[in-house]
């Protein structure tokens, strides 16, 4: 698997650290940011393969910024992973209409991030895709 550039937005240092973190240990390339105006400039200047993102915060909520992020040019389609402790079902829908791809409820642990960030991965796996007269050169 391809190295993951993760983008995490969260302004809890606790949450940011236990995600940077677990993350670093699979081998991604991680971005934390705890100020959302800083991310929100980032997503508008550099490519990501997969956002986590708190959806309390201070200057611009999460909501605001998944907006932004749908809108750029580099990173309309990323997999964006709302990260909150809301656990109510219109925090939850109003997350997927505004382009959520995936909703995790805090407190956040290490077997939840490291299944949704193999989630993510397997979206940018290689595929073996040989034929007989194309034989793969891997072994």
């Amino acid at each position: 698997m391809a190295t993951l550039k993760l983008l995490v937005v969260e302004d809890d240092l606790a949450s940011l650290e236990l995600m940077t973190e677990v993350f670093t240990s699979l081998k991604a390339e991680v971005h934390p940011v705890s100020d959302s105006e800083k991310a929100a400039d980032m997503v508008n200047r550099e490519k990501f393969d997969g956002i986590f993102l708190d959806l309390e915060m201070p200057k611009v909520n999460g909501f605001d910024l998944a907006r932004r992020i749908r809108q750029s040019s580099w990173n309309k389609s990323v997999p964006i992973v709302v990260v909150t402790g809301r656990d109510d079902r219109r925090t939850m829908q109003e997350a997927f209409e505004i382009g959520a791809t995936f909703f995790l409820q805090k407190p956040v642990d290490r077997v939840k991030l490291t299944g949704l960030f193999r989630t993510i991965g397997a979206r940018y796996s290689r595929i073996d895709a040989s034929t007989p007269e194309f034989p793969s050169t891997r072994r």
